[in-house]
């Protein structure tokens, strides 16, 4: 048996990341550390620095950002879909393959073994959680184990820590949603929610945000925890929480979608000198559970960041689709409508179809340096050559503009463009993640696509140079020396 990692934090649910938020996962207890764990429950004060724009992570601390891939179904020294999380790092020559190191449960002090079929390594949120230089990973575990933080170091991902918080009076069925500094003191926070059912399971009884507030050591020791009762103050029932600056103050707002009702709302939750003010809700088009969290970024150039929801298909609506929401003073703007985009609407190629998933993975960059934020958004079970070939997935891009996402110009890409390597093949699933990283730090990001089942399930990775299809790279497992398996290698990024 390997040494155990030093601490047992864990949550009562593991937690599977959907575009950079966490949506949780049935997963068995681990033993928990109490000794140390901070029980004092603060109020968070906005009034501290203002909100910087995240880079992405860098987690061996050279400047340059890396790359994390979930390979949930790779061989861990021998057992078969054990899973693991391939790290890319970035350097000169930017997000650099023959760099790539595989992270799995066998390794000395990640928490756990490796169980066959487990599917362990889907990719979560990161940042530099106990301020030592470096950003860590948030994993989450499959079927058997808790989600944990995997430490950075000077030599990479290394060790870890689970995360369960479950025998906490303050924090009862709590499950990690993001990772952001949520109080502007350079500080990285773990922000989740907590929900209680009546006995006879008809109504919520409690519901909540928590934030676990940095810095969060090693031993698993944090600073406090805040805890907003959405459901008593607010009727609020959070089902999805991100991170950012909507009102273009500086300070970070948390962004929450109400699922107490069957139709979802929006609403920002305003950061303030003394605490979180809850703006007006807006409607979201649809029916409950159909939208998941969105991708920030300021799409419109005007300082206040903007949120592009995406559609999480349903038997009673499979056509996929992404609404894009503008933020201003009061967390919404009041001159840029909400717009409902998909492949019907004017501009965007191709044509709506059901069940092809458009709109699931979104990332948001300046891909241009105009000022205005940009838009990838895969459809990872897109048919190709006129739906002959099923689930070969394509992506899209969309520009951003002073009047907000545009889709004069819209490209869609698939591995039957020119350029692009390999080619359209039923299941590949091209495009089921993508993310913008400037791994070579030149000030224009490369954008990368996931697709799981390409080289049947062994999974592939393409870096498109600033989206475009000249010059275009992959990889998979096989070809940076790491054994594989059918690790569906790309299913979500951490970029």
């Amino acid at each position: 048996m390997r040494m155990r990692a030093m601490g047992a934090l864990g949550l009562s649910a593991a937690t599977a990341l959907t575009a950079a938020v966490l949506s949780p996962v049935t997963a068995t207890a681990a033993p928990v550390m109490t000794t140390g764990i901070s029980s004092a429950t603060a109020t968070i004060s906005a009034a501290a620095a203002p909100a910087k724009p995240r880079a992405a992570a860098d987690f061996n601390g050279d400047g340059y950002p890396d790359l994390a891939i979930s390979a949930r179904q790779a061989n861990a020294r021998g057992v078969q879909k054990a899973g693991a999380v391939a790290v890319a790092y970035g350097s000169a020559t930017g997000i650099d393959k023959t760099r790539t190191r595989l992270v799995t449960q066998a390794d000395e002090g990640v928490p756990g073994d490796p169980v066959a079929s487990a599917e362990w390594g889907g990719t979560g949120g990161y940042g530099d959680l106990d301020r030592d230089g470096f950003d860590d990973l948030i994993v989450w575990g499959g079927s058997v184990a808790p989600t944990m933080v995997l430490w950075g170091s000077a030599s990479g991902l290394s060790g870890g820590t689970v995360l369960d918080y479950h025998d906490r009076p303050d924090m009862r069925n709590w499950s990690l949603h993001t990772v952001a500094d949520v109080d502007g003191d350079g500080s990285v926070e773990l922000v989740g929610k907590s929900e209680q059912w009546s006995n006879d399971l008809q109504k919520y009884t409690e519901a909540s945000f928590t934030v676990v507030r940095g810095p969060i050591k090693r031993d698993g020791t944090f600073r406090s925890v805040t805890r907003r009762e959405t459901l008593k103050q607010d009727g609020v029932v959070p089902g999805a929480l991100t991170v950012g600056d909507f009102t273009g103050d500086g300070r970070p707002d948390i962004a929450a979608i109400d699922h107490s009702t069957w139709r979802q709302e929006l609403l920002v939750y305003r950061s303030t000198a003394t605490g979180w003010t809850a703006s007006r809700q807006l409607s979201l088009p649809g029916t409950r559970y159909m939208w998941m969290a969105p991708v920030v970024g300021d799409i419109n150039g005007d300082g206040a960041q903007d949120m592009v929801l995406g559609h999480r298909w349903t038997l009673t609506d499979a056509l996929g689709k992404i609404f894009v929401v503008y933020g201003g003073k009061d967390g919404f703007s009041t001159a840029l409508k909400p717009r409902l985009i998909d492949e019907d609407t004017p501009g965007v190629p191709g044509a709506l179809e059901r069940f092809d998933r458009w709109g699931e993975a979104r990332s948001l960059a300046d891909i241009d340096k105009d000022g205005y934020a940009d838009l990838a958004v895969g459809a990872p079970y897109k048919s190709a050559q006129g739906g002959t070939i099923g689930r070969a997935g394509s992506l899209t891009v969309l520009r951003g503009g002073k009047q907000g996402l545009t889709t004069a110009g819209a490209r869609t890409i698939t591995q039957n463009t020119a350029g692009v390597p390999s080619s359209s093949e039923r299941n590949d699933r091209f495009g089921e993640a993508v993310a913008w990283v400037d791994g070579d730090r030149n000030g224009t990001p490369e954008l990368y696509v996931g697709g799981p089942g390409e080289d049947t399930w062994v999974g592939r990775v393409w870096q498109l140079p600033a989206g475009g299809t000249t010059g275009v790279t992959s990889f998979n497992l096989k070809e940076t020396g790491h054994p594989s398996g059918l690790a569906r290698l790309g299913e979500t990024f951490t970029g």
